[in-house]
C-alpha cells in the first residue's frame, strides 16, 4: 500500500533438473524495482537478473509491483447532550466509513467525565471535550479526529434550617440542618465548605421570634438554594403564660412585643407615672407572638407605663423611652 517500505521480492524457478535447487547456480538471482516507499499508486517492474549456471541457459521474467493507494475514513460524531451531575454512565455513538479499525474516545476534564471503552462516567460539574479518533494501517489514513463538548450541569441541593425554640434565659441550642438533593449516596461532607447558621438572638434576647439564616456552602456540582428559618424564644414562663416587652427601635418608634395563649383583642396605652394616658392602639393577639410599633416623637426621654388589656387578657410593665 501507498506509504509502505517495499515487501521481499519473491522469485520462482521453472526448469531444475534431477532435484536440484536454486542452491546450484553459480550466483543466485536478483529482485529489484524502481518503487520506493514514497512511490505513487500505481504499477512498477520487478526486474530480475545475476543469477548466472554452467548448467542452465537462464531466462528472465519481469514481475510486478502493485503500490495501492490508501483509503481515507471519515468519523461522524454527533453533538452530545447536556448531562447533570449524578446522571448514569452513557455510551458515546461516533461512527466511521470503515468499521474496520475501532474508534477511541478521550476525555479533556477528567474532573468532569473519564472514559471506559465507549462509557463516559460523569466525574464532576462543567465541561470537557471528548474526542474520537481512528487509526490508520496499512489500507488507510488516520481518520481526522473529531471533538464535542460534553456539559455537565450543577445538581439541584436545598438546604433548610429547621425552625427552633428556646426559652428566655438559655443559650442557643444547636440548630438542625437539612439537605435535599444530594446524589451518588454524598452527604454534607462533600461540599467544599459546609453552611453555617447565624441570628441576631443571644442568651441574653428577650422572648421573641428571630430569623435564622443559613448560608456560605460552597460546591463545585451543586447550584444550591437556601430557606431560612426562624428561632422562636418563649417567655420565661414558656407557653402557658402571656407576655409582654416593649423596646425603642429607634428615636421615635416604641415596639411593643406581646405573647398570647388565645387569640385576643386589646388596647395598647402608655401611661405617665401619674397614671396619664399618652398614646394608644388596638392590638390583634393570635396564639404566640405578635409586635406592635407605636409612634413616640413627642413623649419625652424617662419611665413610662405600658399596659395590655382586652378579653382574657391584662398585661403591664415599666418601660424606659429613650430619644
Amino acid at each position: 500500500f501507498e506509504g509502505q517500505p517495499n515487501p521481499t521480492f519473491t522469485a520462482t524457478y521453472t526448469g531444475l533438473v534431477l532435484g536440484e535447487t536454486p542452491a546450484v547456480l553459480l550466483t543466485p538471482a536478483l529482485l529489484s524495482t524502481t518503487a520506493v516507499t514514497v512511490s505513487l499508486p500505481g504499477t512498477y517492474p520487478i526486474t530480475v537478473s545475476g543469477a548466472t549456471s554452467n548448467n542452465y541457459d537462464i531466462s528472465f521474467v519481469e514481475g510486478v509491483l502493485t503500490v495501492q493507494p490508501r483509503q481515507s475514513q471519515t468519523i461522524t460524531f454527533t453533538a452530545l447532550p447536556a448531562k447533570t451531575y449524578g446522571n448514569a454512565d452513557f455510551a458515546l455513538q461516533a461512527s466511521s466509513t470503515n468499521n474496520t479499525i475501532p474508534i477511541t474516545y478521550t476525555s479533556s476534564n477528567t474532573n468532569v467525565a473519564t472514559i471506559n471503552g465507549n462509557m463516559i462516567h460523569i466525574t464532576g460539574a462543567g465541561t470537557s471535550t471528548i474526542t474520537a479518533s481512528q487509526a490508520g494501517n496499512a489500507g488507510y489514513f488516520p481518520a481526522t479526529d473529531v471533538s464535542r463538548v460534553l456539559t455537565v450541569n450543577k445538581a439541584a441541593l436545598a438546604i433548610r434550617v429547621l425552625d427552633t425554640v428556646k426559652t428566655e434565659g438559655q443559650a442557643n441550642p444547636p440548630f438542625t440542618i437539612t439537605y435535599t438533593g444530594f446524589v451518588l449516596g454524598e452527604t454534607a461532607t462533600n461540599l467544599q465548605t459546609v453552611p453555617t447558621v447565624t441570628t441576631a438572638a443571644t442568651q441574653l434576647s428577650s422572648a421573641g421570634v428571630y430569623l435564622l439564616t443559613i448560608g456560605g456552602a460552597v460546591s463545585n456540582n451543586y447550584n444550591i438554594t437556601y430557606t431560612n428559618g426562624k428561632l422562636t424564644i418563649l417567655p420565661p414562663g414558656g407557653t402557658g403564660s402571656s407576655y409582654l416587652n416593649a423596646f425603642m427601635i429607634n428615636s421615635s418608634t416604641l415596639t411593643v412585643r406581646v405573647y398570647s395563649t388565645a387569640p385576643a383583642l386589646a388596647d395598647i396605652t402608655i401611661y405617665d407615672m401619674n397614671g396619664r394616658p399618652l398614646a394608644k392602639r388596638n392590638l390583634f393577639m393570635p396564639v404566640g407572638f405578635i409586635s406592635a410599633d407605636m409612634p413616640v416623637p413627642t413623649i419625652p426621654t424617662g419611665i413610662y407605663i405600658i399596659t395590655v388589656r382586652g378579653e382574657e387578657v391584662s398585661l403591664k410593665r415599666t418601660i424606659l423611652i429613650t430619644k
